[in-house]
């Protein structure tokens, strides 16, 4: 079952595999396969490139958002 996945903590870092995501939060890291996500809500402050932004929108919908949580942008391949 695919989840949609939130991501707040400005401080969050993200490794962009062929399979998985790696994400690395100052609790701890998480390790998540692109099957189950169904869209990757973004905090706008996190740091990541155009070109991870492209490969992350390839396989999942990536949104990003403000600190209350509210959608500023869609990234859309065209």
């Amino acid at each position: 079952m695919k989840q949609t996945l939130m991501l707040k903590n400005p401080k969050t870092k993200l490794k962009i595999y062929k399979q998985y995501l790696v994400i690395q939060n100052p609790s701890g890291e998480s390790i998540i396969g692109y099957r189950y996500i169904k869209a990757l809500y973004l905090h706008k402050d996190i740091s990541i490139s155009i070109s991870q932004c492209i490969k992350l929108a390839s396989k999942v919908d990536v949104y990003f958002i403000d600190p209350y949580g509210y959608i500023i942008a869609k990234m859309e391949l065209v």
